[in-house]
């Protein structure tokens, strides 16, 4: 909906969508019918560097989900992330500093995170920096360690 607009049409914005599953053939069908030329549906990609070797941010709108491991996965990689605040995304997420964050549901608020992110798109590598630095940050030093004292707490 927010990529059918006329600015967003307008703009030199790529967006490629990653993944396969039942809602695949819906969202082919909308990019068509809402005339959008910048948004391609690409399949799963088992290589992630293949996918994060040639794009400069993430955009994850869910209206719900759980900690995304596919948002981990592009602050990992350095990537500024432009998310919806469902889940862990505002753990993990500092709007402006390591990318952007939208109420879900909302494609006003979408547009205009989409919309911050690109008037400073010149930071996004800096940005990316951020985003490794907070995942990085984030990590257990000894996830085994970590879960041998939750599974020795007392109930």
């Amino acid at each position: 909906e927010v990529m059918a607009r006329p600015k967003w049409k307008q703009r030199e914005l790529h967006v490629d969508l990653y993944g396969e599953g039942r809602s695949t053939a819906v969202i082919e069908r909308n990019i068509k019918a809402l005339g959008i030329e910048r948004v391609r549906v690409c399949g799963y990609e088992p290589d992630k560097r293949v996918i994060w070797g040639t794009h400069h941010a993430a955009l994850f709108a869910s209206r719900m989900e759980g900690l995304s491991l596919a948002l981990l996965e592009a602050m990992a990689f350095g990537r500024p992330v432009i998310a919806t605040i469902v889940g862990d995304a505002q753990r993990f997420i500092r709007d402006g500093e390591n990318g952007y964050l939208a109420a879900p549901g909302d494609a006003d608020a979408l547009d205009a995170a989409l919309e911050r992110a690109w008037e400073s798109r010149s930071a996004w590598p800096s940005m990316g920096t951020a985003a490794f630095e907070t995942f990085a940050r984030m990590q257990p030093t000894d996830p085994v360690q970590d879960l041998v004292q939750l599974l020795e707490r007392p109930a």
